[in-house]
Parts: C-alpha cells; structure tokens; sequence
C-alpha cells in the first residue's frame, strides 16, 4: 500500500493537534477524579495507559444494648456509611 505525500502531510499536522486535545481532555478530567478521590480519603493509583485506581473502606457500626427482660443482647441501630462514588 502506497501512501500519498499530500496523505502523510495531512496526517502529521491532524495528529498532534488531535493528541494535544486528547492529553488537555484526559488531564482536566482525570485531575478533577484524582482530586475527588483523594479528598474523599481514597487511595489513587494511575497507571501509565491512563486508568486510575481508587480505593476506599468502607465503615460499619453495630450498636448494641443490654435487654434484661430477654437477658440477650439486642442490635439497636445500624450505621452504615459508604463513600460516594466517583464520577
């Protein structure tokens, strides 16, 4: 396959304003997911393909209470709390 000098031209000026729009896109987006995450406590790993890593735990509370009538213990509120996802 032969590929014209006008088609090697044309290519060489598309693809690096193409690469730059990508790279400031990719930047200002995966900057505002780092950001979010890592205010939100979360661990953030960013691989060298672009794909970022955030994890978190997530906490459980258990509250329970003494009930002499039943002599057991008794479950009386649950709290749970899950970090907002990430968007």
């Amino acid at each position: 396959m032969t590929v014209s000098a006008e088609t090697k031209e044309r290519t060489a000026k598309e693809i690096p304003t193409e690469l730059a729009s990508f790279q400031a896109d990719y930047a200002h987006a995966s900057s505002a997911v780092i950001m979010d995450a890592l205010r939100k406590g979360y661990d953030i790993l960013q691989m060298p393909e672009g794909d970022i890593f955030a994890t978190g735990s997530e906490t459980v509370v258990y509250h329970y209470q003494w009930n002499g009538k039943e002599k057991k213990l008794v479950r009386k509120k649950f709290h749970h709390s899950i970090p907002e996802p990430i968007e």
